[in-house]
């Protein structure tokens, strides 16, 4: 997904060098060209690899602010932050950090961390933070959209709809969250919850509207999507939860390590596993419920 969204300027953006605009944008400027000035006193190559922009003006290369009460900011060797619409904000700060607010009114990018990448475009109120080094979060295509990773190598992905959440604390992890086949429209859901708390872990929940996913641990995954309400949970390693599949109204849920809950194929569906080693299968069909408690155990209906 990085680098094949490109979002077009707007005509308010274009509008941005009214001299208001301007006069607005001085008194930050000015304090950040005092930080940079210090900086280039004490650490040149740091210097160049920093830049403020806002209204317009711009201080240092690599950052774009266009729109009234946008601003971007960057630091780091290669460094680059890009905000255009009204109330846009980017941070990048790291070797080859690079945060992009723009395509629509009030979205934020922050990213942190070297190599990490934050994109909030294409609609209004979306935020995208990454924090850790080759951090990605990516809130796009849509409203009111948040990506959040705190972890490195990880990625959070709420876009293709509007209200998604997607969040990471963990390495090496994934969560989504609204995404669909792009070429299906940009609002294919909505209200969906993607959770991932942990090490080599996933979480999705997609292509519908108001589901949930969430993974508490480490290499599990949980799927909630392809439906309406459904809802995956997992809290242990090495387990998986998975709901819907074209279903709407099903519930998984795991509490142990190397279990699998499936509710799918139908409506009102419920698998529950409490254990180890053990697996819970409700569907194909429609109001079927199974429970598989303790290790080792193995129950499906029908």
């Amino acid at each position: 997904m990085i680098g094949k969204h490109r979002a077009t300027n707007r005509v308010e953006a274009k509008a941005v060098s009214s001299s208001a605009c301007r006069l607005a944008g001085r008194p930050m400027i000015g304090a950040l060209a005092s930080v940079l000035a210090v900086g280039s006193l004490n650490s040149p190559a740091v210097a160049n690899a920093t830049c403020a922009a806002i209204g317009g003006l711009t201080i240092g290369s690599g950052c774009s602010a266009t729109g009234p009460g946008s601003w971007a900011f960057a630091l780091g060797r290669g460094a680059t932050a890009t905000a255009d619409g009204t109330d846009d904000h980017a941070l990048a700060i790291g070797n080859a950090a690079f945060a992009t607010a723009i395509g629509g009114d009030n979205n934020t990018a922050l990213a942190i961390g070297n190599a990490a990448f934050a994109s909030a475009i294409d609609g209004d109120n979306n935020t995208a933070s990454a924090i850790g080094n080759a951090a990605n979060a990516e809130a796009t295509h849509g409203d009111n959209n948040t990506a959040t990773v705190v972890g490195s190598h990880s990625e959070a992905n709420a876009s293709f709809g509007d209200n998604n959440r997607a969040s990471v604390v963990g390495n090496n992890s994934f969560a989504e969250a609204g995404q669909g086949n792009s070429k299906e429209g940009r609002r294919q859901g909505n209200n969906n919850r993607a959770t991932v708390v942990g090490n080599h872990s996933s979480a999705i929940a997609l292509n519908g509207n108001n589901n949930r996913s969430s993974v508490l641990g480490n290499s599990s995954q949980a799927f909630a999507g392809i439906g309406n309400d459904n809802s995956a949970r997992v809290v242990g390693d090495h387990s998986q939860a998975s709901a819907g599949d074209g279903g709407n109204d099903n519930t998984a849920s795991v509490a142990g390590n190397h279990s699998t809950a499936t509710a799918a194929k139908g409506d009102n569906n419920s698998a529950r596993v409490v254990g180890n080693h053990s697996t819970a299968t409700a569907g194909p069909g429609n109001h079927n419920h199974v429970g598989s408690f303790g290790n080792g155990k193995h129950h499906h209906q029908p």
